[in-house]
């Protein structure tokens, strides 16, 4: 069998989990493995071990040496899965998947990822998010017992229940559907903003283990904060024809950054909290200049309640970057005029403020 895939070596960083194949101890032997019926696919999904077969014979069957001696119990729950040749080719190969559609689960060179490529890399992205939704990792986000499938994650926010499911329909991709805990501030386009987003953003092809960190930390933010970054998403799923700017959010760093003290690397999570700042990094795109978008990375400060662009430090040369302070300096003055006091609240305001008005032209010799 050919190397890995790019997306499941993705999900195999260092930075990430290492699978580890069951010992040999742990396979259990015929004489304890409840037959599974012929063709069932949540066997697939509920068995830890798998185990294939080239033989024709049909899935499901097995057969048992009578001098068979190995007398290891089965774990709990667990059931073996034989499968034949063209069971295997099926789910192996890359170019016949019955359940995806051809901009859905791709690879950048738009190679169609397998079905056994996208149910290992879903159960792979469920296992990061009850391990990395910790208090020590993401505040206001706790991952509790579910009484459900293994199949399903539950983390509970002051706001809301998150679930993340595979899809039991085809087994091909990891689901989120929120259900709200308190009233008033959950509308039905912000959920869906959510579950879509995750869906089309995060939980595709090529896997990046920090863009789904990233947004289980949006998940866990304040109630301001995460109204914000949805209208954000919402942008970027619908652009609004008002806009000469298209948005988009990045959940990585991108590879424009160049971090000075290297405390931050292309690639590592794009949405930072501490005790007073965030920092986050989007994307603008003009039709004018198709190959020269404007990359701005974010940073709003709670103690003041203004959003500015980051220092120099992290992208510089940028010619951009005083259009950009500019703009937010305007915005800034306009909110103390009307009265009121720059907050979370008006992150996106100095958003719209760039996708309306920021000149596309480039300098000369820029």
């Amino acid at each position: 069998m050919g190397a890995p895939s790019p997306a499941i070596m993705s999900l195999m960083s260092p930075q990430t989990p290492q699978y580890m194949p069951p010992s040999p101890a742990a396979v259990p032997s015929p004489s304890h493995i409840q037959q599974p019926s012929p063709g069932s696919a949540q066997h697939l999904l509920g068995s830890p071990n798998y185990r294939a077969s080239n033989t024709s014979q049909p899935a499901g069957q097995f057969s048992q040496s009578p001098n068979s001696t190995n007398k290891s119990r089965a774990p709990r729950h667990s059931t073996t899965l034989f499968i034949n040749r063209p069971m295997l080719d099926t789910l192996l190969s890359n170019y016949n998947n019955p359940f995806t559609c051809d901009n859905i689960n791709t690879t950048p060179d738009k190679r169609r990822c397998c079905v056994l490529e996208n149910l290992i890399s879903a159960c792979l992205l469920k296992r990061h998010i009850a391990s990395t939704a910790t208090p020590d990792k993401i505040r206001n986000l706790l991952s509790i017992r579910s009484n459900e499938l293994m199949s399903t994650s539950l983390l509970h926010s002051d706001l809301c229940f998150y679930r993340f499911s595979i899809d039991a329909n085809n087994f091909q991709s990891l689901q989120l559907s929120v259900t709200p805990t308190k009233d008033g501030f959950w509308n039905k386009n912000m959920i869906d903003t959510l579950v879509v987003y995750f869906a089309e953003r995060i939980a595709v092809n090529p896997f990046k283990y920090n863009a789904l960190i990233s947004f289980l930390r949006i998940l866990g933010a304040p109630k301001d904060i995460l109204q914000q970054f949805i209208n954000i998403m919402s942008f970027e799923l619908k652009p609004d024809p008002r806009f000469q700017w298209n948005l988009k959010w990045f959940p990585l760093v991108p590879p424009v950054v160049q971090s000075t003290n290297n405390v931050l690397q292309p690639g590592m999570c794009g949405a930072l909290f501490s005790n007073h700042k965030i920092l986050f990094f989007i994307q603008l795109e003009h039709p004018s200049r198709p190959n020269n978008p404007v990359t701005i990375p974010m940073v709003f400060e709670s103690q003041t309640g203004t959003t500015k662009r980051a220092g120099a430090e992290l992208m510089p040369n940028d010619y951009m970057a005083q259009r950009i302070q500019n703009h937010f300096r305007h915005v800034t003055a306009q909110i103390l005029e009307q009265g009121g006091q720059p907050g979370p609240g008006s992150i996106c305001n100095y958003i719209v403020e760039l996708l309306q008005k920021l000149d596309p032209t480039i300098p000369v010799g820029a």
